[in-house]
C-alpha cells in the first residue's frame, strides 16, 4: 500500500459527510464474569466498505489517529472500527461537533 496515498490529508467536512452516509455507532452488551456487573459494554464506531476501498479506511484511521482496519474475509468487505469509549467520546464525536461550529 502506498504510504503517500494513505497519509494524504482528508478534510474534516469530507470525513463528516462521508461518515453521515457510511458509518454507524452501536453499543453491545456482552456477558462477562470479570466485570463487576457481569456485563461488558462495548461501544463501536464503524465504517464498512468493499475491500477494494480499504485504502480509504486506512486514510480515515490516519485522520482520526485511533481505531483499527480489518478485512472481513468471507464477505469481501473491510471495516474501520473504534471500540474505545474514550476515543469515541474524545476524538470521533467531537470531530462532528467541530464541523458544525465552523459554519
Amino acid at each position: 500500500m502506498n504510504n503517500t496515498k494513505i497519509n494524504a490529508k482528508l478534510f474534516p467536512n469530507w470525513v463528516t459527510g462521508f461518515s453521515d452516509g457510511e458509518s454507524s455507532f452501536s453499543v453491545s452488551l456482552n456477558q462477562n464474569n470479570k466485570c463487576r456487573t457481569g456485563w461488558q459494554v462495548v461501544p463501536a464506531f464503524v465504517i464498512e466498505l468493499k475491500d477494494k476501498d480499504i485504502s480509504l479506511l486506512y486514510r480515515i484511521q490516519v485522520y482520526f489517529g485511533v481505531g483499527k482496519v480489518q478485512t472481513i474475509k468471507n464477505k469481501g468487505h473491510a471495516v474501520y472500527v473504534v471500540n474505545s469509549i474514550k476515543d469515541i467520546c474524545n476524538i470521533v464525536i467531537p470531530n462532528f461537533f467541530l464541523i458544525n461550529t465552523l459554519y
